[in-house]
């Protein structure tokens, strides 16, 4: 058990200790809290950000959970959130987790009518760069001119060939991360 002093705010999260996947869960959301709060100070260098930085500061601080013991279950029901996703990890997880549920529910139900489809994860990437605006650019256009190139050929029957052409419908995020060698923004579809 850490001293009391040694404490940082986010640490408080990742006190609990139940083996099951509730623990890892708290241990994922205290680290996404410790990454809002190195966001929330950069902020805080900026006077015309100080609301955003004051959400982000607080966003979970405290959580509330109400347990299903007979299912073995405990759900986040409450808590204190920015909604700041953009911003948040801690709420972009939150969010990346309700998009999740909702495509799920209309994905089970267009394979329950066409028992012939089967879903696919695609990741389309970019080579990583310091500059992020122009590497977002070039991954958004690539994008689009594979889509136009599916539209196209499945329009006229004329044009470049592409794998996009056996994609019968499709759900995409755009996500971005940081290493040394730079930004890495990527699509999962």
């Amino acid at each position: 058990m850490r001293k009391k002093e040694s404490l940082q705010p986010g640490d408080l999260l990742a006190e609990y200790q139940a083996e099951d996947s509730h623990s890892k869960r708290l241990g994922r959301y205290s680290s996404c809290k410790h990454r809002a709060l190195i966001v929330a100070e950069i902020l805080a260098k900026e006077p015309s950000y100080v609301k955003y930085y004051r959400k982000l500061k607080s966003c979970g601080d405290w959580l509330l959970y109400r347990n299903f013991y007979r299912l073995d279950l405990r759900r986040l029901i409450g808590g204190i959130h920015c909604d700041q996703h953009l911003l948040c990890p801690l709420c972009a997880i939150r969010r990346a987790a309700r998009f999740m549920r909702s495509y799920s529910e209309k994905l089970n139900f267009v394979l329950s009518e066409n028992k012939n489809l089967r879903p696919y994860l695609i990741t389309l990437t970019v080579k990583n760069g310091f500059d992020l605006t122009e590497r977002f650019l070039h991954l958004q256009k690539s994008l689009r001119k594979m889509i136009s190139r599916r539209r196209k050929r499945l329009n006229t029957g004329r044009g470049t060939k592409t794998v996009l052409m056996y994609v019968k419908g499709a759900v995409w995020t755009y996500e971005v991360t940081y290493s040394e060698k730079g930004w890495h923004p990527h699509v999962h579809m």
